[in-house]
């Protein structure tokens, strides 16, 4: 499946993500549904470092105008190869949002498998 990206100016902080990745799904829904569910992660507040060494919830979901999308905030290189070696130097960091239909990655997630007795 091939992804759309857009690129969002940032908010008031330096760790919000410089590219947005939008799965085709998410692309075709009405542009005021598509606005409601960037400001409804925007409003979020983990785009920054709290608490320790950790840049906090690097996934989730939101609702909006009736739909349920899940995100994903990758901390790459920024050759997009592999993860930065330090989320907190924007130098070596390029932020990714993902943003999917919950209906696209659901059937991806796995089930809980049940604990084998011992």
């Amino acid at each position: 499946m091939e992804n759309v990206t857009i690129n969002i100016p940032r908010k008031n902080n330096k760790y919000w993500p410089s590219e947005v990745h939008l799965t085709p799904k998410v692309w075709r829904l009405p542009v005021p549904v598509l606005d409601r569910i960037l400001i409804e992660i925007n409003n979020l507040d983990c785009f920054s470092p709290h608490k320790g060494n950790k840049l906090v919830d690097s996934h989730g979901h939101v609702e909006a105008e009736g739909y349920k999308v899940f995100w994903r905030l990758e901390h790459l290189h920024t050759d997009y190869e592999c993860a930065s070696p330090n989320p907190y130097d924007n130098k070596k960091t390029a932020r990714v949002l993902s943003i999917a239909l919950a209906s696209e990655v659901s059937p991806l997630i796995p089930r809980p498998q049940p604990i084998p007795n011992k």
